[in-house]
C-alpha cells in the first residue's frame, strides 16, 4: 500500500501491511494462519517462503513388542507387533518386552 508517499510493504509474506492515515504503517502478524492443527508438526512462517509445517515429533516404541507412529490429532500412538508363527507346531510365538519376538515351547505329547 502507498499513502502520502510512504511505502508500507515490508516484503514479509507473514504479515498483512496497512497504511495508516497518519502516514505510518502497521503490520499484522499472520503466522498463526500457518497452524495445520497437526500435533506432529512444528508450524512456522518464513518471511520469504511463507508457511512451513515441519514434522518434528518422533515417536519411539516403549518396548520391543510395539511400533509407534505420530497421529496428527492424538500424537504418539503405539501398536503391538505380530510375531511370526513358527514352522514347528510345538512352538508358539511370544514377545518379550526387552528382546522382542521369540518362541515358547508347547508341551506336544
Amino acid at each position: 500500500c502507498l499513502y502520502s508517499g510512504v511505502e508500507c510493504d515490508d516484503s514479509n509474506v507473514c504479515t498483512r501491511d496497512y497504511c495508516l492515515s497518519n502516514g505510518g504503517c502497521q503490520y499484522e502478524d499472520l503466522s498463526d494462519q500457518c497452524n495445520d492443527f497437526d500435533v506432529c508438526t512444528t508450524d512456522s512462517c518464513d518471511p520469504i517462503n511463507g508457511c512451513s509445517n515441519e514434522v518434528t515429533t518422533t515417536c519411539e516404541p516403549r518396548n520391543a513388542c510395539e511400533t509407534a507412529e505420530c497421529d496428527p490429532i492424538r500424537g504418539c500412538v503405539y501398536f503391538p507387533i505380530e510375531c511370526p508363527e513358527s514352522s514347528d507346531l510345538c512352538k508358539v510365538p511370544v514377545c518379550d518386552e526387552n528382546s522382542g519376538c521369540g518362541f515358547e515351547d508347547l508341551s506336544c505329547s
